[in-house]
């Protein structure tokens, strides 16, 4: 280059000390060039040879360039115009450096500040510096090493979690909510109490801690800060072999869950992605996407509960900010296990109003108060932040007119205070003087630079680090908060020199280890030091080290790739690797949905939905899976219109497509059963009939599965002789074809029809059988439904014993699925056996928890059937106003969702409440309907049992021909159905029919009178009725 040579440190081969290399280089060119001046004057008598050089450090372009005769290899840029510009500027025999190299080698070179000179093509005059000699006790790079200061102005909140903590070791849970902006000191919070905790060595206060974090892109991974806390509670990495992991879940679970293993293990081990045993895996296959979530979330709460009953238990849910719908859904419900246990929950999240993460901390205020410290963690004041300062660096040399710059910038942010500092360190702007052991100000205070923000702040510091271990920090960054080691070495240009660079991070503070055992695991100290590296990436290097870091995944953990769909779909995504992507972002869709993760489902399908369109179309099938997965998400939802909508566009895909007749089939079978949850049945039938249509008279599963669906359309809406003949349709279909579920679902609902039919012998008899099918095929859903419609049979024939045996068997599989629809019903249902033998006040109890359940899970059919039981047991107790009131209520609630079945039941109700008001005509109005809706229904026993009311209502009125009809009918049809209780309840009222007409003079009526009572008396005394013996002998009397 003309008089000059040009020499470039840091390519093609980038070392950390590049700058200090250069700088040597340059005083060693400068010797060099003395030693020859002056041999040149000596032997030649040319006086006055001398060289100068200019360093500068910054972006270049690299590369070959020049034409076919001549290529070099050089570098280009306003980086080496700038070093041209030193070098002219630099008095002859110096070194003349810019800021940006000084500041990478003030603590290693002597040097002098010249202030700033104006040079070419620079609208600003740039500061340089002369390099005068390497220093003899070379000083630190960057920083301090250690630079830490106690806890500063928290005392009132650390107090707060040592009472929380005190509290927790006498035995008593709680929760704590710990909020504030990025940086304030939330986490630093938890550090120091987790330091105190573990730090005693006494006996009685002995606890376990473990902690989970939500992650900026785990947003849409469902339980994502759960899947954190199991592992820290069970001792495994995400890492870890499936072997390992069985292994070591199985030995916990049945450490701390002796007896529950059952219930723990399998949902536990499928959150895990832990392969199953085969009888576990049919148990998991067999439950709907909402039982296999509610199982879960019961599995997860049991295995906390028992290692808090064990030992108090901390679990700290950190950066809640960042959780998945479902993670928070699960911490929801957990908030109440700290009331049973010594469990204390302690969630970190920024305040953000109308974030989801806020509801935890509204409901721990409201139905936990007595239990929930709320902490809201505010900017230092001024005071304090010199305190920090001082504590950091020492406030006595330090100028105040600088320290007031440091804190107003900062604005009371700790993070902010250190990081400033710890940027004014790292560019030479604080120096260490050795003999006083302080930090003096290096310049001109108003003239030290401080940067604007505090990603200013990061970034500086970040640009100060050597070059190859800024590199490692930002192909970190592009890993994610939390990074394994083993990951990082696969993805690094120079793993032999990653040790060095990770200890080298850690003293600049800005990783830490998370994890030695079983696998080397490191953390970034915050979330915004990771950010500010990952955006200091160019967007093309970012997606090349994103394409690296998923294609380390799939090699490094080829048995876990299930785990980890979400992140692979997230780092394909950020590659614009548009076929891997939209496959990952699928697979994840799938796994959420069926996961009964409805929020994250959405996003990944959305995502995956935005990656193909910007694709070359994706595959047919990518589309199909696509529409079909929202529409299933949004009907589970229950927003039918939406999922309606999905399933259209997918049945569009499917349209002359020859080969796929079941799909198109099972899509008009899904499309019909939205139709009949919004109450349009016409509609729904012509989807099952359009369904059947599709498959062209061909006899598959799906048509059995489109039969027994139709059977349970016409059950529901009280059409049971249809409902009778499509279900024995798909019952033929699937026991011809070998299909178990199917014949065992059909069975199932056979049972169910019979005995709204009134035939209780083949009701007991198909719910046996279905459970018998149900246990072969390891469906526990299907066990429990089988049981209760044992329990609802042998009620109806009087076996209350066994009734009640076959619905706790029922209530303890829902509990273990934990399914609250199904414990409601079950609750109910115990209920109303309560119910019959007179038990009023465990009745009420039983209804009033069942109508809470079904409330809070927003299921009308329920709310309705509750409170017509709560009607019927205020009627029994005389409380004539409330229970009109109740089955107003329940009247109401059928009818809005157009469910006839049970409305014959709250008009005979209502009939019996209008008597009691002495409200005649309404009464006889009530009973007719009642009857007269059962008969159109076919519901057999429902109208026997509304004869016997009509009968009463007649007897009340005085017209004695009419009610002896109607008694005589009911004992007719109670008796042919095998009903022993309604048998007694209507001989009864006979007993008193006899009894009027032989005070009317009557002469034979009286002998009918006793033996009706007589036999009335020995059904209630079989079946232990009290309450109405007692009403039996009071009436008599």
């Amino acid at each position: 280059m003309g008089d000059a040579v040009l020499a470039f440190f840091g390519a093609p081969i980038a070392h950390e000390d590049d700058p200090e290399r250069a700088c040597r280089a340059a005083l060693e060119i400068i010797k060099g060039a003395q030693r020859y001046a002056a041999r040149l004057e000596q032997e030649r008598g040319i006086p006055g040879f001398n060289v100068r050089v200019g360093i500068n450090t910054g972006l270049v372009v690299v590369g070959e360039v020049g034409s076919d005769l001549r290529v070099e290899y050089t570098a280009m840029g306003d980086a080496v115009n700038l070093a041209a510009r030193m070098e002219s500027a630099a008095e002859p025999g110096s070194v003349l450096i810019t800021e940006d190299t000084h500041k990478l080698i003030a603590g290693l070179f002597e040097t002098e500040a010249l202030g700033s000179v104006q040079v070419k093509g620079k609208a600003e005059p740039v500061s340089v510096f002369r390099v005068r000699a390497a220093r003899e006790v070379p000083g630190k790079v960057r920083g301090i090493t250690g630079l830490v200061s106690p806890l500063v102005g928290r005392e009132p909140e650390l107090r707060a979690l040592r009472e929380a903590l005190e509290r927790l070791q006498a035995g008593v849970g709680g929760i704590v909510t710990i909020v504030g902006e990025a940086g304030i000191g939330k986490s630093r919070l938890v550090t120091e109490t987790r330091s105190v905790a573990l730090g005693r060595t006494d006996r009685q206060s002995v606890l376990r801690w473990v902690e989970g974090r939500c992650l900026s892109y785990g947003t849409s991974i469902a339980y994502l800060l759960w899947l954190d806390v199991i592992r820290s509670l069970v001792g495994i990495t995400r890492e870890a072999s499936p072997q390992s992991v069985r292994r070591v879940l199985s030995e916990c679970v049945e450490a701390l869950c002796s007896g529950r293993h059952p219930q723990v293990y399998p949902y536990v081990a499928w959150l895990l992605s832990v392969p199953l045993s085969a009888e576990h895996e049919t148990a998991i296959r067999n439950l709907d996407a909402e039982r296999l979530q509610a199982a879960t979330f019961a599995a997860v709460e049991t295995l906390l509960g028992c290692a808090a009953a064990a030992c108090p238990l901390v679990v700290v849910c950190e950066d809640l900010h960042w959780a998945d719908p479902t993670s928070l859904d699960l911490l929801e419900r957990l908030l109440a296990l700290t009331r049973r246990v010594p469990l204390l929950l302690i969630c970190v999240f920024r305040l953000q109003p109308g974030h989801p993460a806020s509801r935890i901390r509204q409901m721990a205020a409201r139905r936990y108060a007595d239990s929930h410290s709320d902490l809201c963690v505010d900017p230092l004041s001024s005071n304090q932040g010199q305190q920090l300062i001082g504590n950091l660096i020492g406030m006595e040399a330090l100028p105040e007119a600088l320290a007031q710059r440091i804190l107003a910038r900062a604005e009371g942010n700790p993070f902010y205070v250190e990081e400033i500092i710890r940027s004014l360190l790292s560019s030479g702007a604080l120096a260490h003087d050795p003999v006083t052991g302080q930090w003096r100000a290096i310049g001109q205070v108003a003239q030290i630079p401080i940067p604007e923000t505090l990603n200013g702040v990061l970034m500086a510091r970040i640009d100060g680090l050597q070059e190859d271990a800024k590199r490692v920090l930002q192909m970190a960054s592009v890993i994610g908060r939390i990074f394994l080691y083993r990951l990082l070495e696969a993805i690094v240009a120079q793993p032999a020199e990653l040790d060095r660079h990770l200890v080298s991070l850690q003293g600049e503070d800005m990783i830490r280890e998370r994890a030695w055992l079983p696998e080397l695991e490191y953390i970034f100290k915050h979330e915004l030091t990771r950010e500010a590296a990952y955006n200091s990436l160019l967007k093309k290097t970012r997606r090349a080290v994103h394409r690296k870091a998923a294609q380390a995944l799939e090699r490094l953990f080829p048995d876990r790739l299930e785990q980890q769909l979400g992140l692979l779909a997230h780092h394909w995504e950020r590659a614009e690797d548009t076929r891997k992507a939209s496959e990952y972002l699928l697979r994840a869709g799938d796994q959420a949905r069926l996961a009964y993760a409805h929020r994250e489902a959405i996003d990944f399908y959305q995502r995956a939905r935005r990656v193909l369109e910007h694709a070359d179309g994706g595959s047919h099938e990518q589309w199909l899976a696509l529409e079909e997965g929202l529409g299933d998400v949004y009907a589970v939802l229950a927003e039918h219109d939406v999922a309606l909508a999905y399933y259209e566009r997918a049945r569009g895909l499917l349209a002359g497509d020859s080969d796929s007749p079941e799909r198109m089939a099972a899509l008009c079978r899904k499309t019909a059963m939205l139709h009949e949850r919004k109450g349009e049945y016409a509609a729904a039938f012509q989807w099952l009939e359009q369904g059947l249509g599709a498959l062209q008279g061909g006899l598959t599963l799906e048509t059995a599965r489109i039969r027994l669906a139709g059977a349970g359309v016409h059950s529901r809406q009280g059409q049971h002789c249809q409902a009778l003949q499509w279900c024995q349709s798909g019952m033929e279909i699937a026991r011809d074809l070998g299909g178990r579920k199917e014949l065992a679902h059909a069975t199932y609902l056979l049972g169910t029809i019979h005995g709204h039919l009134g035939d209780g012998a083949q009701e007991i008899a198909c719910a046996r059988d279905s459970l018998t099918l149900y246990e072969e095929i390891g469906d526990l859903v299907g066990q429990a439904n089988a049981l209760n419609n044992l329990g609802i049979a042998c009620k109806e024939s009087g076996d209350w014993a066994a009734a009640v045996g076959h619905f706790q068997r029922a209530l303890e599989l829902e509990q273990q699925l934990g399914n609250v629809h199904g414990v409601a019903k079950l609750t109910n249902n115990l209920g109303n056996v309560q119910l019959q033998r007179g038990q009023l006040d465990a009745a009420a109890h039983a209804y009033q928890e069942s109508l809470d359940l079904w409330e809070r899970t927003e299921f009308p059919v329920g709310v309705a059937l509750s409170q017509s039981n709560l009607g019927k047991v205020c009627a029994e107790r005389g409380q004539w106003q409330q229970a009109l009131e109740y089955l107003d209520r329940s009247q109401r609630g059928f009818q809005a969702i157009q469910s006839n079945h049970f409305l014959p039941e709250v008009y005979r109700r209502m009939a019996a409440v209008r008597l009691g008001l002495g409200q005649l005509d309404k009464a006889r109005d009530a009973a007719e309907r009642s009857v007269a809706l059962a008969h159109d229904l076919g519901m057999e026993l429902e109208k026997g049992i509304s004869l016997r009311v009509m009968g009463e209502v007649r007897l009340a009125l005085g017209e004695l021909e009419q009610a002896h009809q109607a008694l005589t009918a009911s004992l007719d049809i109670v008796q042919a159905q095998g009903n022993r209780f309604r048998t007694g309840e209507t001989l009864w009222q006979l007993g008193r029919l006899y009894r009027g007409m032989a005070r009317a003079g009557d002469g034979s009526a009286a002998e009918q009178a006793r033996a009706a009572f007589d036999r009335a008396r020995a059904i209630f005394e079989q079946l232990g009725a009290e309450r109405h013996l007692a009403q039996l002998d009071g009436g008599e009397s």
